[in-house]
């Protein structure tokens, strides 16, 4: 029976490297069809750092493609692991994979991202941002905040297909989690004489912009998606599989900057690597890699 069971237990630790690298395949076919990655974002973000270290804007341009070309996925797997393992299978991420390649699934997640990265520079939305700001002073001051209104034409059928998907696409929840993060700048704002009533404050706070901001949002998506493309996105989210993804994918929001540093200090091991032409430019990376984290590491204590 021992003999059994060692051979068992062997079995089962040489199973776990083979286990391992199949999830990390499997994240990275996910990642790579998926907009949790936006490889247009981090190139401009790169570049825009490492130009701040000196270096040359056409190299920098041809360095990072091919950074992006044959090794970014692989690190973004390794910076990801940890939140992915914690909530998602490897079912759901052949679920959640072959639900991203169908076309029509796609096209629609595709919109939604640009229409989401358009926003800060519609003019509309900067005036619903300004109205926003207008709303919480009003709260800190004491006085009724003036709601964002709903778009009078959009039906009650759009309505509920959009509260579904505010829900279930993880939207309601990521603005949850700024609005507790802000706690303690609304406290830091109240004077001596308003500090009895903060969880009144707080709450009303809370309340005020989560509305708003679901106007807003609804506002935005009347425009660019028919009831029917809404309902169809809704229903391919409203499963456990992506219910799993938005839980990981919440939490490394709540990382992202340290993420972003441990990318790019990843991205510096990578050119010291293959390109040691670029090392003055490594070494000032590495020294704001250094100062970012401590900053970061001290701002989380």
């Amino acid at each position: 029976m021992k003999k059994i069971i060692s051979f068992f237990v062997l079995a089962f630790i040489a199973l776990m490297p083979l286990h391992a690298d199949q999830y990390r395949d499997a994240l990275k076919k996910y990642l790579t069809s998926s907009d949790v990655v936006s490889i247009e974002q981090i190139q401009q973000m790169a570049q825009s750092i490492l130009m701040q270290q000196g270096a040359d804007q056409n190299e920098i341009s041809k360095l990072i493609s091919e950074y992006v070309g044959s090794q970014m996925m692989d690190d973004m797997v390794d910076l990801f692991l940890p939140y992915f393992q914690k909530y998602v299978s490897m079912e759901d991420l052949k679920k959640l994979t072959k639900t991203q390649q169908q076309k029509r699934y796609s096209q629609l997640m595709s919109q939604t991202t640009a229409t989401m990265q358009d926003l800060a520079q519609n003019t509309e939305y900067q005036q619903l941002a300004e109205q926003l700001g207008e709303g919480m002073k009003a709260i800190l001051e004491g006085k009724e905040p003036q709601l964002i209104p709903m778009v009078e034409s959009i039906t009650n059928s759009y309505q509920q297909i959009f509260d579904r998907y505010f829900d279930v696409s993880g939207t309601k929840k990521s603005m949850e989690s700024v609005f507790s993060s802000f706690g303690d700048l609304i406290v830091s704002a109240l004077g001596d004489d308003q500090q009895t009533n903060v969880d009144s404050i707080y709450s009303d706070y809370v309340t005020y912009t989560s509305e708003s901001l679901r106007n807003m949002m609804l506002n935005i998506f009347s425009k660019v998606y028919s009831e029917k493309d809404l309902n169809y996105l809704t229903k391919k989210m409203d499963n456990t599989a992506y219910t799993h993804c938005v839980s990981a994918t919440n939490e490394a929001g709540a990382d992202l900057m340290l993420i972003s540093v441990d990318f790019l200090e990843k991205m510096g091991d990578w050119t010291m690597a293959n390109h040691p032409e670029f090392e003055k430019t490594v070494n000032n990376l590495r020294e704001y890699v250094t100062i970012v984290k401590s900053q970061l590491l001290h701002q989380n204590q």
